[in-house]
């Protein structure tokens, strides 16, 4: 089995593969081109690629760290991304997703598993306060002097509506 180091993304032809092939990557993160994406460190992967006729059984992972803007308190923070992936492509002339003929995009490839991988609620911490909607002030650091009372429930003015 060969194997082959990566420093930089390069598109890898899938026929230049016998029978199995071992691809293992890191990645300075100024070496990889995404305007919505920001690496806080190296990414790191590991790609094994299996070729039975026009099959090709794509097995591996990664392991990074990325930079997410907190939605409650927009406040930037590191997010580890370790994600074990597997592909089976099977190849016509159509052209695939990350296969332009018969080249392999790795980089889309890796990146679309990190995006895969942001959760939907970005929280820097689980207990994280957020922000004071009269005065801005991040309450994670610091308590305002506003009259809102941060720990009621936003729907609580309902629950006065509904009891007679």
């Amino acid at each position: 089995m060969d194997l082959i180091v990566l420093y930089e993304f390069v598109p890898f032809d899938l026929f230049e593969i016998n029978k199995e092939i071992e691809i293992k990557g890191e990645i300075k993160k100024e070496k990889v081109n995404n305007s919505d994406l920001t690496l806080n460190d190296k990414l790191f992967f590991y790609i094994k690629i299996s070729r039975k006729g026009f099959k090709f059984l794509i097995e591996g992972c990664l392991d990074t760290n990325i930079i997410l803007q907190c939605d409650r308190c927009l406040v930037d923070f590191s997010f580890p991304v370790k994600n074990d992936f597997s592909f089976l492509f099977i190849y016509d002339k159509e052209k695939l997703e990350y296969i332009d003929e018969h080249l392999l995009n790795i980089q889309d490839m890796i990146l679309s598993e990190i995006f895969l991988n942001i959760p939907f609620k970005k929280l820097c911490s689980y207990d994280c306060k957020g922000l004071c909607p009269e005065c801005g002030e991040n309450l994670n650091i610091n308590n305002c002097n506003c009259n809102i009372n941060h720990g009621e429930n936003p729907f609580a003015k309902l629950k006065t509506m509904f009891i007679n």
